[in-house]
């Protein structure tokens, strides 16, 4: 595998009637569980191949509803924030190891 390569997840919970709900942690978990067996895996030592990113909802106030901002707009405006130097994103969960995105083009 071309050691240039990385593969990012962007997620989001689904629209809730709440920020935080019953079985979110055990989703978020295994994709952590996921992303880390992938790494483990296919990664060159120290150096993540694989990356997820998630974002915690926000209310909506339009509709009602907790959700991720902008949903998939958002995610990838965000993203590439992310990979600009933003701190200020609603990425709240990031795995994988963070000094290969200022290389990211």
């Amino acid at each position: 595998m071309d050691p240039q390569i990385h593969f990012a997840l962007l997620s989001d919970f689904v629209d809730a009637p709440e920020r935080d709900m019953p079985g979110d942690a055990e989703l978020l978990e295994a994709a952590r569980t996921g992303i880390d067996a992938l790494n483990e895996r296919f990664g060159a030592g120290d150096e993540s191949r694989f990356f997820l990113f998630h974002r915690t909802r926000q209310w909506n106030e339009r509709d009602q509803i907790w959700m991720g901002w902008e949903r998939k707009r958002g995610k990838v405006e965000e993203f590439n924030r992310l990979l600009r130097g933003a701190k200020d994103t609603s990425f709240a969960v990031q795995i994988g190891s963070p000094h290969v995105l200022p290389m990211v083009r």
